[in-house]
């Protein structure tokens, strides 16, 4: 079993509207039906608040605990006080172990590698993507339920095949 230090990882980047969340979401039941345990990372540049004002959990927060847990009968969820965005690498040594796939909306900068979405290999350099570029696809179509021209298993495929070559295990390396 990997640690989650070492989880393989990869990161899809591209516009908004690309396709991204669409893409990730048709992959992830099929990295559960190879019996693989799956997370998922989205990066926001919007200020979300993960609880209601006045209530318990928050309040608890902004009192000025560092790290607050709402557990409930369904979800645990983890709110840590941060004061920039942290790095990739640092979320995914988080990640509870026996997950196999860390599949991330975002963080182009990060060193892990990518999947383009509806942006082409110039684009995305020229945007400051770093990393292995794995693939690049274009699941923008009208009325498409599943992204459509993109076979989602030979996606798996390269995503997968990466990972012996050890592309997707380096959270240690550089920024990210």
């Amino acid at each position: 079993m990997q640690t989650a230090k070492q989880v393989r990882t990869v990161c899809f980047v591209g516009p908004s509207g690309s396709g991204k969340t669409t893409l990730i979401e048709q992959l992830i039941p099929l990295i559960q039906a190879r019996n693989m345990r799956v997370a998922a990372v989205k990066a926001t540049h919007h200020i979300v608040e993960p609880d209601h004002p006045g209530k318990d959990s928050w309040r608890l927060r902004e009192a000025g605990a560092e790290e607050v847990f709402l557990v409930t009968p369904r979800h645990t969820i983890h709110t840590h006080v941060v004061n920039e965005v942290e790095e990739l690498r640092v979320i995914v040594r988080r990640i509870r172990r026996g997950v196999e796939l860390v599949l991330v909306e975002g963080f182009r900068s990060s060193l892990y590698p990518k999947v383009l979405v509806g942006e082409s290999v110039a684009s995305a350099i020229s945007r400051g993507t770093k990393g292995a570029i794995l693939a690049a696809v274009d699941v923008t179509r009208e009325g498409s339920v599943e992204p459509e021209g993109v076979n989602l298993e030979a996606l798996l495929e390269i995503i997968l095949g990466a990972s012996g070559s050890d592309k997707l295990v380096r959270p240690d390396e550089g920024v990210g």
